[in-house]
């Protein structure tokens, strides 16, 4: 949670824009998000479901299934942010 809570915090701060009389602004510099996992751990919450329905079925933090599922949802959530960038 403070992961996405600091990831929320950057994008808050580095990743806005401005619009002033109407005239929408882009900044000169934009953000160099380096490591994409900025763009999942703001989104990560989604995949708290999933996670303890897994728990619950009996599967361990550390187990294949969800290591699996982990790497889909930060693959598929870092995807479809750097879609909605272009």
């Amino acid at each position: 949670m403070d992961n996405l809570d600091a990831a929320n915090n950057w994008e808050t701060l580095y990743c806005r824009t401005t619009v002033e009389n109407g005239v929408f602004t882009i900044p000169e510099v934009l953000p160099d998000y380096g490591n994409y996992e900025l763009k999942y751990q703001p989104y990560s919450g989604h995949i708290l479901g999933p996670l303890v329905i897994l728990f619950m079925l009996g599967f361990d933090a550390n187990s294949a299934e969800v290591r699996h599922l982990t790497d889909y949802f930060r693959n598929y959530l870092i995807a479809m942010q750097i879609k909605n960038i272009f």
